[in-house]
């Protein structure tokens, strides 16, 4: 980037005649990537158009083409950026202005980069220039007819100056344009035209007037879409169903805003869209979704209700933006009652008060955090504490910062039993969890050494990347419970994996065959924001199941060797993207003994991590962290819970009762135990008083997802 100017004046004095395919391609390749979102790859292209117009030498014209195509893709790559850091929008708009000086008449320069311009100017807020910038861009296709009225390109760009005139007030005129518009497609069954019946309901909804009118167009866009999930999911691969689900995610964020006008309508909506990728993408081998799987497409509130028993209720927990405030509510249905919509506090509140204390993933302001009785208040509102009133258990279903706060520990939800799902339907694919079979337990591992290297064409070369230079410290021999646990099972069929012998490849052997499987670990959540799409360009793609690791023997090894070949051979990291490609369909309980395991980027479909990545996989249940933890805690907690469950407890029963002895313990305890003394070469009683951990920083680190009994 720092040569842009020499490599245009070098272009400008170009007057050579040669062909230049490789041009062509390289824009063609970074235009595509801006369509996906793909930030490296926009990088990696304007660069290789940067190094390439010195060795192509391309005429005076076309240079001028590829210097605007090459200067674009730079603004495109900080618009992609924009959603970590805000200055970046400035430098893409600069970016932007220098391409139009130069008034390169190309495809990749005339309408797509008014259109880009457009994007930019959306997602800024700065409507009328959104709107000048489409403008433009129809004017340009005017000029050159590279599409009529009628195509779907055009009606594309139509919908997106609809979108735009709604935003700038003229809302009458937003929906002749879109109804004109939509009466134009002429494949009812694309992607294009549901996307266009989308953007219509969301232009009702901005007029205010007609949110009757908004209701019903939401409705039939989302019977479009299951109908095409229907349809494509399965013959789809795994990155395909993504692209659809984050092309979806600005539906599934303008449904919220009806609130209260039809509650089921919005559960039947959630029940969808948190399927699609931790649920409906269960999968062995190829990413091929099962008929079963599909046959959940159809799941709706009322399938819930069925599955609950008297003093039973289900609820979706949703967090959305309405009028540029973001916002949370409960949906939640009863046994034998309709849905119900219970507005909450405004997660910007919550989150103000809990301060970093939410953030962080230290363990130190846990106690401050889970003791604040005004934060307790703000989370179980009046309102919540009256719809539980009556009830004996609540099946539910975080969303926003509930991902990150373990409400069933809070002492306001009385006597009602919560139990955390990743999806209410997961009620309705029951998979009791219990002690049956045997057992994976990895621990011990060690870091600096690996046992030879393997190949493995799944490898995650973007998680290696992620972490290259990183170093995992050994854990204590104290904190490693995967040793006492295997010895106390006394499970000929289990096996145990520790040392240098814990490779990651060995892992991807093992773990298929066994319905349990506990890993005492380092885990790590070192994820940016999730790119956020707007109403005129959805994000298509992001890294953060690459960004969410644990890790195995010889990491260290592998992460400070710069010649590693990390797309062809194991590194020691198991990524969420990896786990998501194992089939783990026959793991009833996985547990990770490790830090923030439960961490990843939340989103309307969950947290795009370990989770998802576990549930792709298709795991029953999981039980993860929400912070770094304390080692002898986690060690007595998790010796605890595969006792209890070896006594024949459920799955959920048995982690409660984990829970309540280390409530229990305080420091006052002592243990009186025989250890062998190298000074007298004999054995000697020793009385140790135990540490207490009966506050929230140790009994509330862990929570257990989809442990249904």
């Amino acid at each position: 980037m720092k040569r842009t100017s020499a490599c245009i004046l070098l272009c400008m004095l170009c007057l050579c005649t040669h062909a230049t395919p490789l041009l062509d391609s390289l824009v063609s390749k970074g235009n595509r990537a801006y369509v996906l979102g793909q930030r490296d790859v926009i990088l990696q292209c304007a660069q290789s158009i940067e190094a390439a117009l010195d060795a192509e030498k391309p005429t005076y014209h076309d240079s001028l083409c590829y210097v605007a195509s090459m200067l674009k893709l730079y603004g495109n790559y900080h618009y992609e950026n924009g959603a970590l850091d805000s200055a970046s929008f400035a430098i893409a708009e600069d970016f932007y202005d220098k391409a139009s000086a130069l008034n390169a008449q190309r495809l990749s320069t005339g309408h797509l980069l008014n259109l880009e311009k457009a994007q930019l100017y959306y997602r800024l807020k700065r409507y009328n220039e959104a709107l000048d910038g489409v403008d433009r861009a129809i004017a340009y296709i005017d000029s050159t007819a590279i599409y009529e009225p009628g195509d779907a390109e055009w009606n594309n760009i139509a919908m997106q100056r609809a979108m735009c005139l709604a935003r700038v007030g003229r809302f009458e005129e937003a929906i002749e344009l879109a109804d004109l518009t939509i009466a134009d497609y002429g494949d009812r069954a694309s992607l294009d035209y549901a996307r266009a019946l989308r953007m219509k309901a969301k232009i009702l909804m901005l007029a205010a007037s007609r949110p009757q009118e908004a209701a019903t167009a939401y409705k039939s866009f989302f019977e479009t879409q299951k109908a095409f999930a229907k349809k494509h999911f399965a013959t789809m691969t795994a990155s395909e169903r993504e692209q659809y689900w984050l092309s979806l995610r600005p539906f599934v964020a303008d449904c919220y805003t009806l609130e209260g006008l039809d509650p089921a309508f919005l559960f039947d909506v959630t029940l969808f869209a948190k399927g699609l990728l931790l649920n409906i993408s269960s999968k062995v081998g190829d990413g091929v979704a099962s008929d079963e799987a599909l046959r959940t497409l159809d799941y709706r509130w009322a399938d819930v209700r069925r599955r609950l028993k008297p003093a039973q209720a289900a609820g979706e927990f949703i967090q959305y933006e309405k009028d540029g405030a973001e916002k949370m509510a409960l949906l939640l249905v009863k046994y034998g009652c309709k849905p119900a919509f219970i507005p909450l506090t405004s997660p910007d509140e919550v989150l103000a008060l809990a301060g970093n204390d939410m953030r962080t993933t230290d363990r130190k302001g846990k106690d401050r955090l889970y003791g604040d009785e005004e934060l307790r208040s703000l989370v179980f509102t009046q309102g919540l504490i009256d719809a539980l009133k009556g009830l004996k258990r609540l099946y539910f279903a975080p969303d926003g910062y509930l991902h990150r706060l373990a409400i069933e520990y809070f002492p306001e939800a009385g006597k009602v039993e919560m139990f955390r799902l990743s999806s209410t339907r997961t009620l309705l694919e029951k998979r009791p969890v219990n002690n049956t079979g045997a057992a994976l337990l990895c621990g011990g591992i060690n870091y600096g050494f690996r046992r030879g290297t393997s190949s493995a064409s799944g490898n995650d070369s973007t998680a290696y990347t992620l972490y290259r230079g990183t170093s995992f410290p050994r854990l204590s021999a104290e904190s490693d419970e995967s040793k006492t646990i295997y010895a106390d099972r006394q499970n000929k069929a289990d096996s145990l994996l520790r040392g240098a012998a814990a490779t990651e490849d060995a892992f991807r052997a093992l773990a298929p065959k066994f319905g349990l499987i506990m890993t005492s670990t380092h885990g790590d959540f070192n994820a940016k924001a999730l790119p956020l799409g707007t109403d005129l360009k959805p994000t298509l793609t992001d890294n953060a199941m690459s960004e969410n690791i644990i890790a195995f023997a010889g990491v260290n090894s592998a992460l400070r060797n710069r010649n590693f070949d990390a797309s062809n051979l194991c590194d020691g990291l198991l990524s969420a993207r990896e786990l998501s490609q194992l089939d783990l369909s026959n793991c009833r309980l996985f547990t990770l003994s490790a830090c923030q395991t439960a961490l990843g980027q939340i989103t309307s479909d969950g947290v795009f991590g370990l989770q998802r990545g576990l549930k792709n996989a298709g795991v029953g249940a999981m039980l993860l962290s929400l912070w770094s933890v304390n080692s002898d805690a986690t060690a007595m907690l998790m010796h605890n819970f595969f006792s209890n469950m070896s006594q024949g407890q459920s799955a959920h029963k048995a982690f409660a009762n984990a829970r309540e002895a280390l409530l229990a313990m305080s420091a006052s305890e002592e243990e009186t135990k025989t250890v062998f003394d190298p000074a007298t070469m004999s054995e000697r009683t020793i009385t140790k008083r135990s540490q207490s951990f009966n506050t929230p920083q140790y009994t509330d680190a862990f929570i257990l997802i989809d442990a249904l009994e």
